[in-house]
């Protein structure tokens, strides 16, 4: 049987909380995580940390080309 896969695009994961759902995801067997964060260099860093291979500045921008079969949106709380 094969296993279900799931493409997860963590939006502000490169901030102080994304960064726990990305690590989290990444983690997961059955997941494809994308990194989108419009801090392009911190998000780069932090995602070859984690092993994410994809990085993205913007959801609009990955909505162009797939739509993901999950989206955490972590936004500032202030």
């Amino acid at each position: 049987m094969d296993e279900i896969r799931y493409r997860v695009a963590v939006v502000g994961g490169a901030g102080m909380w994304g960064r726990h759902y990305l690590r989290t995801f990444s983690q997961r067997d059955d997941c494809d995580v994308v990194l989108v964060d419009s801090s392009k260099e911190r998000a780069k860093d932090f995602a070859n940390e984690l092993g994410v291979t994809e990085v993205v500045e913007s959801l609009d921008e990955l909505l162009l080309s797939e739509t993901p079969d999950i989206v955490a949106n972590i936004l500032p709380v202030r």
